[in-house]
Protein backbone atom coordinates (compact mmCIF):
# COMPACT_ATOMS: atom_id res chain seq x y z
CA UNK A 1 0.00 0.00 0.00
CA UNK A 2 2.99 2.18 0.53
CA UNK A 3 4.87 1.18 -2.49
CA UNK A 4 1.79 2.00 -4.19
CA UNK A 5 1.04 5.77 -2.84
CA UNK A 6 5.06 6.12 -3.64
CA UNK A 7 4.52 5.40 -7.32
CA UNK A 8 1.43 7.26 -7.31
CA UNK A 9 2.98 10.41 -6.15
CA UNK A 10 6.61 10.15 -8.24
CA UNK A 11 3.81 9.64 -11.47
CA UNK A 12 1.73 12.85 -10.34
CA UNK A 13 4.89 14.69 -9.80
CA UNK A 14 6.41 13.36 -13.13
CA UNK A 15 3.15 14.74 -14.93
CA UNK A 16 3.47 18.29 -13.36
CA UNK A 17 7.18 18.51 -14.24
CA UNK A 18 5.91 18.15 -17.89
CA UNK A 19 2.51 20.13 -17.82
CA UNK A 20 4.71 22.92 -16.35
CA UNK A 21 7.17 23.09 -19.09
CA UNK A 22 4.67 23.18 -21.84
CA UNK A 23 3.80 26.32 -20.12
CA UNK A 24 6.74 27.90 -20.52
CA UNK A 25 7.86 30.14 -24.03
CA UNK A 26 9.76 28.52 -26.91
CA UNK A 27 12.95 29.87 -27.78
CA UNK A 28 11.95 32.06 -30.85
CA UNK A 29 15.81 33.31 -31.66
CA UNK A 30 16.96 31.73 -34.88
CA UNK A 31 20.44 30.94 -36.34
CA UNK A 32 23.05 33.32 -38.17
CA UNK A 33 23.82 31.23 -41.22
CA UNK A 34 27.67 32.66 -40.91
CA UNK A 35 30.35 33.95 -38.70
CA UNK A 36 31.32 37.51 -38.95
CA UNK A 37 34.57 36.69 -40.53
CA UNK A 38 32.87 34.51 -43.07
CA UNK A 39 30.44 37.54 -44.23
CA UNK A 40 33.57 39.73 -44.45
CA UNK A 41 34.86 40.06 -48.18
CA UNK A 42 31.40 38.88 -49.73
CA UNK A 43 29.38 40.63 -52.17
CA UNK A 44 26.80 42.58 -49.45
CA UNK A 45 23.82 41.52 -51.88
CA UNK A 46 24.18 37.89 -51.29
CA UNK A 47 25.07 38.91 -47.50
CA UNK A 48 21.44 40.12 -47.33
CA UNK A 49 20.06 37.28 -49.15
CA UNK A 50 21.44 34.93 -47.02
CA UNK A 51 20.45 36.62 -43.96
CA UNK A 52 17.16 37.10 -45.31
CA UNK A 53 16.49 32.97 -45.91
CA UNK A 54 17.93 32.86 -42.50
CA UNK A 55 14.46 34.82 -41.36
CA UNK A 56 16.04 37.82 -40.60
CA UNK A 57 13.68 40.14 -41.25
CA UNK A 58 15.12 43.62 -40.35
CA UNK A 59 18.17 43.49 -42.51
CA UNK A 60 19.41 47.29 -43.63
CA UNK A 61 23.04 48.61 -45.41
CA UNK A 62 25.49 50.89 -44.83
CA UNK A 63 27.77 52.78 -47.25
CA UNK A 64 31.00 53.11 -47.23
CA UNK A 65 31.96 54.94 -50.50
CA UNK A 66 36.18 54.75 -49.80
CA UNK A 67 37.08 53.04 -53.38
CA UNK A 68 39.22 54.82 -55.59
CA UNK A 69 40.12 51.83 -58.23
CA UNK A 70 38.42 48.81 -56.52
CA UNK A 71 42.00 46.40 -57.37
CA UNK A 72 42.16 45.91 -53.70
CA UNK A 73 38.86 45.72 -52.55
CA UNK A 74 35.96 44.84 -54.99
CA UNK A 75 32.95 47.50 -55.51
CA UNK A 76 30.32 45.93 -53.27
CA UNK A 77 32.71 44.10 -51.14
CA UNK A 78 30.93 43.75 -47.71
CA UNK A 79 33.29 45.68 -44.72
CA UNK A 80 31.31 44.42 -41.74
CA UNK A 81 28.13 42.56 -40.50
CA UNK A 82 26.39 44.07 -37.50
CA UNK A 83 23.81 42.40 -35.84
CA UNK A 84 21.84 44.64 -32.23
CA UNK A 85 25.58 46.33 -32.75
CA UNK A 86 27.51 43.17 -32.23
CA UNK A 87 29.96 42.81 -34.76
CA UNK A 88 31.60 39.50 -33.23
CA UNK A 89 29.53 36.21 -33.78
CA UNK A 90 29.72 32.75 -34.69
CA UNK A 91 27.58 30.38 -36.93
CA UNK A 92 24.67 29.07 -35.06
CA UNK A 93 24.60 31.88 -32.73
CA UNK A 94 20.83 32.85 -31.91
CA UNK A 95 19.17 36.23 -32.35
CA UNK A 96 15.60 37.28 -32.77
CA UNK A 97 14.10 37.48 -36.25
CA UNK A 98 13.69 41.14 -35.92
CA UNK A 99 16.79 42.21 -34.33
CA UNK A 100 18.68 45.12 -36.56
CA UNK A 101 21.37 43.58 -38.95
CA UNK A 102 23.45 45.99 -40.48
CA UNK A 103 25.25 45.19 -43.58
CA UNK A 104 28.50 47.98 -44.22
CA UNK A 105 30.06 47.75 -47.60
CA UNK A 106 32.30 49.30 -50.21
CA UNK A 107 31.72 50.86 -52.78
CA UNK A 108 32.47 54.15 -55.15
CA UNK A 109 31.70 57.69 -54.12
CA UNK A 110 28.47 58.96 -55.03
CA UNK A 111 28.52 60.59 -58.79
CA UNK A 112 26.90 63.83 -59.53
CA UNK A 113 25.34 64.49 -63.23
CA UNK A 114 27.14 67.58 -64.79
CA UNK A 115 26.17 69.40 -67.90
CA UNK A 116 26.99 66.78 -70.88
CA UNK A 117 25.37 63.70 -68.72
CA UNK A 118 28.44 62.67 -67.98
CA UNK A 119 29.21 61.91 -63.99
CA UNK A 120 31.85 62.37 -61.72
CA UNK A 121 33.23 60.86 -58.80
CA UNK A 122 34.44 62.92 -55.60
CA UNK A 123 38.13 63.13 -56.34
CA UNK A 124 37.19 64.96 -59.96
CA UNK A 125 34.50 66.98 -58.15
CA UNK A 126 36.88 68.58 -56.24
CA UNK A 127 39.45 68.63 -59.28
CA UNK A 128 37.13 71.02 -60.92
CA UNK A 129 36.02 73.02 -57.87
CA UNK A 130 40.11 73.74 -57.53
CA UNK A 131 40.27 74.23 -61.07
CA UNK A 132 37.94 77.19 -60.96
CA UNK A 133 39.17 78.29 -57.34
CA UNK A 134 41.93 78.86 -59.78
CA UNK A 135 40.54 80.34 -62.50
CA UNK A 136 39.30 83.43 -59.88
CA UNK A 137 42.45 83.67 -58.38
CA UNK A 138 44.32 83.98 -61.86
CA UNK A 139 41.47 86.84 -62.75
CA UNK A 140 43.08 88.29 -59.78
CA UNK A 141 46.66 88.33 -60.44
CA UNK A 142 45.88 89.22 -64.00
CA UNK A 143 44.58 92.48 -62.98
CA UNK A 144 47.57 93.09 -60.17
CA UNK A 145 50.17 91.92 -63.44
CA UNK A 146 48.58 94.74 -65.39
CA UNK A 147 49.49 97.34 -62.59
CA UNK A 148 52.72 95.92 -62.32
CA UNK A 149 53.33 96.41 -65.65
CA UNK A 150 52.31 99.63 -65.60
CA UNK A 151 54.40 100.61 -62.45
CA UNK A 152 57.73 98.83 -63.21
CA UNK A 153 58.03 97.39 -67.43
CA UNK A 154 61.10 97.01 -67.85
CA UNK A 155 61.39 94.22 -64.90
CA UNK A 156 58.19 92.67 -66.53
CA UNK A 157 59.63 92.60 -69.84
CA UNK A 158 63.37 91.26 -68.50
CA UNK A 159 61.27 88.10 -66.73
CA UNK A 160 59.69 87.41 -69.82
CA UNK A 161 62.40 87.44 -71.96
CA UNK A 162 63.94 85.00 -69.59
CA UNK A 163 60.84 82.40 -69.77
CA UNK A 164 61.01 82.53 -73.72
CA UNK A 165 64.72 81.74 -73.52
CA UNK A 166 63.52 78.98 -71.03
CA UNK A 167 60.61 77.52 -73.51
CA UNK A 168 63.25 77.61 -76.46
CA UNK A 169 65.33 75.59 -74.95
CA UNK A 170 62.86 72.87 -73.38
CA UNK A 171 61.67 73.19 -77.18
CA UNK A 172 65.36 72.38 -78.48
CA UNK A 173 65.81 68.95 -76.27
CA UNK A 174 65.41 66.36 -77.88
CA UNK A 175 62.04 64.15 -77.27
CA UNK A 176 62.61 60.22 -76.63
CA UNK A 177 59.74 58.40 -78.36
CA UNK A 178 59.08 54.85 -79.53
CA UNK A 179 59.72 55.71 -83.03
CA UNK A 180 63.29 57.20 -82.12
CA UNK A 181 64.51 55.23 -79.34
CA UNK A 182 64.05 51.46 -79.58
CA UNK A 183 65.68 51.03 -76.22
CA UNK A 184 62.11 52.82 -74.68
CA UNK A 185 59.74 50.79 -77.48
CA UNK A 186 61.27 47.86 -75.20
CA UNK A 187 60.50 49.06 -71.74
CA UNK A 188 57.00 50.26 -72.48
CA UNK A 189 55.88 46.19 -73.61
CA UNK A 190 58.56 44.53 -71.17
CA UNK A 191 55.60 43.03 -69.19
CA UNK A 192 56.78 43.49 -65.71
CA UNK A 193 57.31 46.61 -63.27
CA UNK A 194 60.11 45.94 -62.30
CA UNK A 195 63.39 45.62 -64.77
CA UNK A 196 67.20 45.44 -64.37
CA UNK A 197 67.10 47.77 -67.84
CA UNK A 198 65.33 50.55 -66.32
CA UNK A 199 67.46 51.80 -63.63
CA UNK A 200 70.00 51.94 -66.62
CA UNK A 201 67.91 53.79 -68.73
CA UNK A 202 66.73 56.33 -66.09
CA UNK A 203 70.56 57.14 -65.17
CA UNK A 204 71.47 57.73 -68.95
CA UNK A 205 68.42 59.85 -70.02
CA UNK A 206 67.82 61.66 -66.58
CA UNK A 207 66.27 65.03 -67.18
CA UNK A 208 65.48 64.55 -71.15
CA UNK A 209 61.98 64.55 -72.68
CA UNK A 210 59.79 61.39 -73.22
CA UNK A 211 56.95 61.55 -75.17
CA UNK A 212 54.16 58.45 -74.96
CA UNK A 213 50.51 57.25 -75.09
CA UNK A 214 49.25 56.15 -71.76
CA UNK A 215 46.15 56.16 -69.34
CA UNK A 216 45.88 57.86 -66.07
CA UNK A 217 45.51 54.87 -63.27
CA UNK A 218 44.95 57.70 -60.32
CA UNK A 219 44.82 60.99 -59.31
CA UNK A 220 44.89 61.95 -55.82
CA UNK A 221 45.69 65.51 -54.35
CA UNK A 222 49.08 66.54 -53.77
CA UNK A 223 50.36 66.59 -50.32
CA UNK A 224 52.90 68.45 -48.46
CA UNK A 225 54.44 67.32 -45.13
CA UNK A 226 55.40 70.32 -42.17
CA UNK A 227 58.77 68.57 -40.10
CA UNK A 228 57.72 70.90 -37.21
CA UNK A 229 53.97 69.87 -37.12
CA UNK A 230 54.19 66.13 -38.24
CA UNK A 231 51.16 66.56 -40.61
CA UNK A 232 50.90 66.45 -43.98
CA UNK A 233 48.06 68.97 -45.45
CA UNK A 234 46.49 68.01 -49.09
CA UNK A 235 46.56 70.66 -51.41
CA UNK A 236 43.23 71.72 -53.01
CA UNK A 237 44.51 73.12 -56.81
CA UNK A 238 48.07 70.75 -57.00
CA UNK A 239 47.68 66.96 -57.78
CA UNK A 240 49.80 63.40 -57.97
CA UNK A 241 49.37 61.50 -61.57
CA UNK A 242 50.45 57.38 -61.50
CA UNK A 243 50.55 56.81 -65.55
CA UNK A 244 50.71 53.62 -67.01
CA UNK A 245 51.54 52.88 -71.10
CA UNK A 246 48.94 51.76 -73.66
CA UNK A 247 45.29 51.97 -73.42
CA UNK A 248 43.02 51.44 -70.28
CA UNK A 249 40.99 48.66 -70.30
CA UNK A 250 39.53 48.37 -67.10
CA UNK A 251 40.09 48.57 -62.92
CA UNK A 252 41.63 45.00 -62.30
CA UNK A 253 43.99 45.35 -65.71
CA UNK A 254 47.45 46.57 -65.11
CA UNK A 255 48.86 46.79 -68.39
CA UNK A 256 52.56 45.73 -69.04
CA UNK A 257 55.65 47.81 -68.31
CA UNK A 258 56.55 50.52 -65.82
CA UNK A 259 54.67 52.73 -63.95
CA UNK A 260 54.99 56.61 -64.10
CA UNK A 261 54.50 59.12 -61.42
CA UNK A 262 54.15 63.27 -61.94
CA UNK A 263 53.56 64.99 -58.68
CA UNK A 264 52.33 68.69 -57.96
CA UNK A 265 50.75 68.69 -60.92
CA UNK A 266 48.91 72.30 -61.01
CA UNK A 267 45.23 72.95 -61.79
CA UNK A 268 47.07 76.02 -64.43
CA UNK A 269 49.30 73.25 -66.26
CA UNK A 270 46.42 71.09 -67.03
CA UNK A 271 44.00 73.96 -68.00
CA UNK A 272 46.07 75.05 -71.34
CA UNK A 273 43.40 72.07 -73.30
CA UNK A 274 40.79 73.36 -71.06
CA UNK A 275 39.67 70.13 -70.13
CA UNK A 276 38.88 67.59 -67.32
CA UNK A 277 41.22 64.41 -66.63
CA UNK A 278 39.54 61.14 -65.03
CA UNK A 279 40.74 58.26 -63.81
CA UNK A 280 41.04 56.06 -66.82
CA UNK A 281 41.32 58.20 -69.08
CA UNK A 282 43.43 57.50 -72.25
CA UNK A 283 46.39 60.16 -72.55
CA UNK A 284 49.02 61.63 -74.54
CA UNK A 285 51.86 62.21 -72.25
CA UNK A 286 55.45 64.93 -72.68
CA UNK A 287 57.31 65.10 -69.59
CA UNK A 288 60.77 64.73 -68.11
CA UNK A 289 62.66 61.96 -66.45
CA UNK A 290 63.27 62.66 -63.02
CA UNK A 291 63.94 59.73 -61.14
CA UNK A 292 63.81 56.21 -60.20
CA UNK A 293 63.07 53.57 -57.46
CA UNK A 294 64.25 50.57 -58.12
CA UNK A 295 62.31 48.93 -55.21
CA UNK A 296 59.00 49.48 -56.13
CA UNK A 297 59.97 50.08 -59.91
CA UNK A 298 58.04 53.97 -60.26
CA UNK A 299 59.59 56.20 -62.86
CA UNK A 300 59.21 59.69 -61.57
CA UNK A 301 58.49 62.35 -64.06
CA UNK A 302 58.47 66.45 -64.46
CA UNK A 303 55.16 67.22 -65.98
CA UNK A 304 55.32 68.83 -69.48
CA UNK A 305 51.93 68.24 -70.60
CA UNK A 306 49.11 66.20 -71.23
CA UNK A 307 46.29 65.93 -73.42
CA UNK A 308 43.13 63.65 -74.07
CA UNK A 309 43.51 60.79 -77.10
Amino acid sequence: MIKRSILAFSLSLFLAMISGCGDGKTDERINMPSSSEEFEGVNYEDAVTKLQKAGFTNVETKILDDLVTGWLTKDGEVERVSVDGDTDFSEGSKYLPDAKVVVTYHTFPEKSEDSGGDKKDTTQVEFDDAKDEQTDNNKVTESTNKEEVTSNPPEIEEDISKEDQHAEEISAEPTITIENNEDFANILTSGTEVDERYPGFVESHKNEKIEFDGYIAYITPHSTYNPITGKSKEMKTRYDFLLQAGDYVDENTWNPGPSFKMENVGITDLSSENSDFYIGDNVHVVATINDYTPDTGMWFLNFESMSHR
